[in-house]
């Protein structure tokens, strides 16, 4: 069940990254992309990231340790990734 949560957010963020590239490039378009495509990714990322916590308080405690975002592998094959870190 846990594998078919996580793919079905995988999958989301893929097909809204496809839709995201046929929207015209008008100021409001651009600003709704850039909404939509950070929130479908960070549904699948934080799951997925729920999952390998080792902790209830690990799962919960997230925001307060700091990450390095340059080193996070990304479950997302075949994703397009235009963010810039």
């Amino acid at each position: 069940m846990k594998k078919i949560i996580e793919k079905r957010l995988i999958d989301l963020a893929l097909a809204i990254n496809d839709l995201c590239q046929k929207l015209n490039g008008s100021y409001i378009s651009q600003h709704l992309k850039t909404q939509i495509i950070r929130s479908s990714t960070s549904a699948a990322l934080n799951y997925a990231e729920a999952q390998v916590a080792e902790s209830r308080e690990d799962a919960s405690d997230s925001k307060k340790k700091p990450r390095n975002i340059k080193n996070a592998k990304c479950q997302m094959p075949n994703a397009k990734c235009s963010m810039k870190y």
